[in-house]
């Protein structure tokens, strides 16, 4: 049951918990990601941004002062792969690796931000 964006979860009928998040959150994931190659100065940070929007995330993506990207991305996870794919595709001849690791969902991200 979810009351005011807290789940309220029952163990074996005899003890309430509240968990800060709503159902549909608990099935969602995070990951961050770190681009590098020829990543700063090609419109990479508004495209992911786009991207993102698109596939229903939150998170961020920012230039870190090492020439990559930093991107957190939030959601359903074949949403999340799904937006990572479509920005390999779109720069393909600028990106030279990406790691990406799999980090706890943090319920605050509420929208997907450009950070400088």
């Amino acid at each position: 049951m979810v009351i005011d964006n807290w789940l309220l979860v029952t163990f074996n009928h005899l003890t309430d918990y509240r968990l800060p998040f709503t159902r549909s959150e608990m099935s969602k994931i995070a990951k961050h990601i770190i681009f590098s190659g020829h990543v700063h100065g090609v419109g990479f940070r508004f495209t992911a941004h786009r991207m993102a929007n698109r596939h229903q995330l939150t998170g961020f993506v920012r230039n870190l002062p090492d020439g990559t990207v930093e991107m957190l991305v939030q959601g359903f996870g074949q949403n999340i792969d799904d937006c990572i794919e479509d920005i390999k595709g779109a720069f393909a001849g600028y990106i030279r690796e990406t790691k990406i690791s799999e980090i706890p969902f943090d319920p605050r991200y509420k929208d997907f931000g450009i950070t400088f």
